[in-house]
């Protein structure tokens, strides 16, 4: 009965101060947390500052791990550290910050790793909020503001659910690991160098989980990306003006000719549709090259001698080579443009170029690891309804598992749809159905002691 008492206790706790809560995420997000990579003017810093005042305000330890790209050489080349796109990147200020509550390590104990990042997207038009982005504006149930989502909304529960667990003397078997990492958003170096300091440091944890977007769904896996630009080439020359064909000196138009490429990628990706190695059955869509941005020609009165497509490729678990690498869909991406080029006879004189942007690594962790059933067993005493699911975007779920052994879950509040759009917004009920959830894993998973 004393045990039972005790997780009511925190769970009360969390009740009766989810303003704290929501207060938190509104400070993390007027903080204006933007990659610093995106923006000119803003980064990680401040809200790196908000959280270490946190951890310091509970009595536990604030530690950081800069983002040092010299010690991160061995990586060069695999996702989290793309030559050329990585090596341009400044974290100067920009460092991981984590913590620990220590266990007793008495009787049965587990360790446990909560994490996510702390970086968030640029706001491109803030007009068309309905709220200031970075204001933290509660409205209709929900908090609006970006980052909210993506996601600020995991790292103030996961801090929240720690402070319940300190407030309310809660004396733990097992450790509890916190981390807030930067540079998710371009490609996951952050997460890259902290995992890369655990595995040093001989850090380790029985089971993470992720505060990523999941609508209060456990996540067992996420998808890589892979950003690719291909630029399609043509020959300029007067608009206005009635021109030869391209092989009497004639103008070609590069974006007639991109268009022509898209339409065979529109191919492609109905071919993916279908194939088993493209889809994962917690995911509801298969795998796609999805066009994003086209950039093309220099002047109203002139043909377009130039164009370029951006496209981002999703990648499954099963798909990657032993370095986390998506290989084989490079390869089938880059092969399916030549043979596209091959069959026009302008882009087979002058054939387009395929480069490749960025890379960010899947990860899964299994459905028969222990601590999925024992984090299912927990959480629908709080949600009943909670199911087993995939994420369809990046998360930084690789890394830590990869170079620290530790299985990484994806589980966080609010609805990943919403996330990088106008109007972001968190549901706060969910932010507290979420932050008790945390606490509740926290102390069934560690182990703690009845009184």
């Amino acid at each position: 009965m004393g045990s039972h008492n005790k997780k009511n206790e925190v769970l009360r706790w969390i009740e009766s101060n989810q303003e704290q809560l929501v207060e938190l995420l509104r400070s993390m997000v007027k903080s204006r947390p933007v990659n610093g990579a995106l923006s000119e003017t803003e980064n990680e810093k401040e809200v790196q500052k908000i959280v270490g005042q946190v951890i310091q305000d509970m009595g536990l330890c604030v530690n950081s791990v800069p983002v040092d790209l010299s010690q991160l050489e061995a990586y060069r080349g695999m996702p989290g550290f793309v030559t050329g796109y990585t090596d341009q990147i400044d974290f100067t200020e920009r460092e991981n910050v984590y913590t620990r509550i220590e266990g007793n390590n008495t009787g049965e104990k587990r360790s446990l790793m909560l994490v996510g990042h702390a970086d968030v997207v640029p706001v491109e038009n803030p007009e068309k909020w309905d709220y200031p982005p970075f204001e933290g504006q509660e409205a209709k149930g929900f908090l609006y503001g970006r980052g909210t989502v993506d996601m600020l909304g995991g790292i103030a529960g996961m801090l929240i659910a720690m402070k319940a667990i300190q407030e309310n003397h809660v004396k733990l078997k097992g450790d509890i690991w916190f981390g807030s990492i930067v540079g998710e958003e371009t490609g996951g170096t952050g997460m890259l160098a902290f995992s890369e300091f655990l595995r040093k440091e001989g850090i380790f944890a029985d089971a993470a989980i992720m505060g990523e977007p999941t609508n209060l769904q456990l996540s067992l896996l996420c998808r890589g990306i892979l950003w690719v630009d291909v630029e399609v080439y043509g020959k300029t020359g007067h608009l206005e003006v009635t021109q030869p064909h391209w092989s009497q000196g004639g103008v070609v138009s590069a974006i007639e000719k991109a268009f022509h490429l898209a339409d065979a990628i529109e191919e492609l990706n109905k071919d993916w549709e279908s194939r088993p190695d493209k889809n994962h059955e917690l995911l509801r869509l298969p795998c796609q090259a999805k066009l994003s941005k086209i950039q093309g020609g220099h002047h109203h009165s002139s043909y377009p001698d130039r164009c370029v497509l951006s496209y981002n490729l999703q990648v499954l678990p099963h798909e990657t080579d032993e370095n986390g690498l998506g290989t084989v869909t490079k390869r089938e991406f880059e092969e399916y443009i030549a043979k596209v080029a091959a069959s026009d006879p302008w882009m087979r004189e002058h054939p387009p170029k395929v480069t490749w942007i960025l890379e960010a690594n899947c990860g899964e962790v299994p459905r028969e690891h222990p601590f999925v059933d024992a984090f299912m067993r927990t959480a629908k005493e709080i949600t009943p309804e909670i199911t087993l699911t995939g994420s369809e975007f990046h998360t930084d779920n690789e890394w830590p598992q990869k170079l620290a052994g530790i299985p990484t879950v994806n589980f966080g509040p609010g609805n990943p749809a919403l996330a990088h759009n106008d109007n972001e917004r968190c549901s706060i009920w969910q932010l507290v159905e979420y932050t008790k959830i945390i606490a509740c894993q926290c102390m069934d998973w560690c182990g703690y002691e009845e009184e």
